[in-house]
């Protein structure tokens, strides 16, 4: 009977697994629209409800019962809790691997966290549902090929579909359409996010070596870096390196080994920092010059502490060397430039000696 489900067709139809080839039809429908008989594309009961199947601008709705119609829906589902999960994933061990592991390096942070995001991919792909007769399908009943021609699992149906509107329905070997594409944005999300997040995680230190020997300095014991020494201020002197956020005990030992300087810091995530050891008749400040309508005199902001060790703000555009020298205009809006300088002591501005501690006779 059209509505019935039929045990000749039912027995017919053996347990099948998701992407499982099986036989089925293949209907050549022409144009947009199509009349669709009102029998579950699936199991062949009386249909309760239609699922929107398209392709490019072709449309067809395709009829199920109750029972079917969830499982016909549930492949959606299923993408999306994987995406999600993946996303997840990649979000988290993207910024809270180098939190768990301090010195792990770029690649192997990179590689696990683009490697545990596929996880729940793979198992998308791998764990497939299962369906017993009479269902003729785990997940969609029909769909669109790449053919250009509709799949249908239930022969019956494709052949009423076929007689409807008169066109050519043949046998063929199907598969069912797999996990949409877009579950893979999770591990691209890793791929993206997991270098930036080691770099948030492990911020520039620029070290400065102001003795008169090549220095070594070590982060928790361990060596980071090896710099020259430098002697005047310019723009291109130190070295820059990454260092594991948090508290960290930087110390600077010279080639010999003798440690010249130790000092507990708190190393930003995000931020860029200043080391300088064993330079205590060396002073650095912040300064601010001013041009256009702005112009004014330069501010000052000295850099202070035993520790040598300084987080240096966001907006400072020059290093170690003097700002630009402001023209007279007072026509522009002007702006600002914020230069980090140095010099020793003795020669660095009044407010710098004087933020320092440092005696200096008054005029």
């Amino acid at each position: 009977m059209p509505g019935g489900r039929g045990k000749t067709q039912g027995s017919m139809v053996p347990k099948m697994a998701r992407g499982a080839q099986r036989h089925g039809r293949s209907v050549n429908l022409a144009g947009d629209g199509a009349t669709v008989p009102q029998i579950c594309a699936c199991c062949g009961a009386d249909a309760v409800r239609s699922s929107r199947v398209t392709r490019s601008r072709r449309a067809v709705f395709i009829p199920y019962c109750e029972a079917c119609l969830s499982h016909a829906s549930s492949g959606f589902t299923r993408d999306l809790a994987t995406l999600l999960s993946s996303a997840l994933l990649a979000f988290t061990l993207s910024f809270a691997l180098p939190l768990w592991f301090d010195s792990v390096p770029l690649v192997i942070h990179v590689g696990v966290a683009v490697i545990a995001s596929c996880v729940p991919v793979l198992l998308r792909f791998l764990v497939k549902p299962t369906r017993a007769p009479p269902h003729t399908a785990t997940h969609l009943a029909a769909w669109w090929g790449s053919d250009g021609a509709l799949h249908c699992t239930l022969p019956r149906f494709a052949d009423a579909l076929a007689r409807a509107n008169e066109v050519e329905c043949q046998e063929a070997l199907l598969r069912e359409p797999g996990p949409r594409s877009w579950v893979w944005i999770g591990p691209l999300l890793a791929l993206g996010l997991a270098p930036f997040g080691h770099q948030l995680n492990h911020p520039l230190i620029r070290v400065l070596n102001l003795t008169d020997g090549r220095i070594n300095v070590l982060v928790d014991g361990k060596l980071l870096c090896s710099v020259e020494a430098t002697s005047a201020e310019s723009a291109a002197a130190g070295l820059e390196v990454r260092v594991p956020a948090g508290r960290r005990t930087l110390s600077a030992t010279r080639a010999d080994g003798a440690e010249i300087a130790s000092a507990v810091v708190d190393v930003q995530p995000g931020g860029r920092h200043l080391y300088v050891p064993h330079s205590p008749e060396v002073c650095f400040w912040l300064e601010e010059a001013f041009y256009g309508r702005q112009s004014s005199a330069p501010k000052v902001v000295a850099l202070t502490g035993a520790e040598r060790f300084w987080r240096v703000p966001e907006h400072v555009d020059v290093w170690f060397s003097a700002a630009p020298l402001a023209e007279d205009d007072l026509r522009s809006s002007g702006g600002a430039v914020t230069a980090l300088r140095q010099a020793p002591c003795i020669r660095a501005p009044r407010a710098v000696q004087d933020a320092v501690g440092l005696a200096t006779p008054r005029e």
